[in-house]
């Protein structure tokens, strides 16, 4: 695998942050998030912060038809409570693009999902989402580190 997924879970604040980074394809991509499935802290319910804007994904329309496919099937194994909240900062207009396919074709049925340039308007997003207060640069931080 030419590409990495980078998460930490933030129990405490209930948020989980994710870096993409690298080349990354449809294999990459279920590899990636099934790891994240697993991980006995994972919870549907938090809110996520997900940071694109070191990765190339190299996938065609069927591909992101296939992986909002995977995402939906792996999804719903879990016991949801409410809608998911998912902030993604991207850089580049291929990022934003892929994106925007992403929460038109498949996110929006299990979730809100929000495309931004900056850590910070995308934390400010997310805790206007649950009326959290979270420490930003905290966060960020955080979301640098990975």
């Amino acid at each position: 695998m030419n590409s990495t997924l980078r998460y930490k879970i933030l129990e405490d604040c209930g948020l989980i942050l994710e870096k993409f980074v690298g080349t990354i394809n449809l294999s990459d991509m279920i590899v990636c998030v099934s790891k994240l499935f697993s991980d006995k802290k994972y919870d549907p319910n938090y809110l996520v912060l997900c940071d694109i804007r070191n990765a190339n994904f190299v996938f065609n329309n069927n591909d992101l038809s296939k992986f909002i496919e995977f995402s939906h099937n792996a999804y719903h194994k879990f016991e949801v409570k409410e809608n998911r909240f998912m902030a993604l900062l991207a850089h580049t207009p291929k990022q934003t693009a892929l994106a925007n396919l992403y929460s038109e074709k498949g996110f929006g049925i299990f979730g809100i999902f929000k495309v931004f340039s900056t850590e910070e308007a995308a934390l400010d997003w997310l805790t206007l989402r649950n009326n959290t207060t979270i420490d930003t640069k905290v966060i960020i931080s955080e979301l640098n580190v990975l």
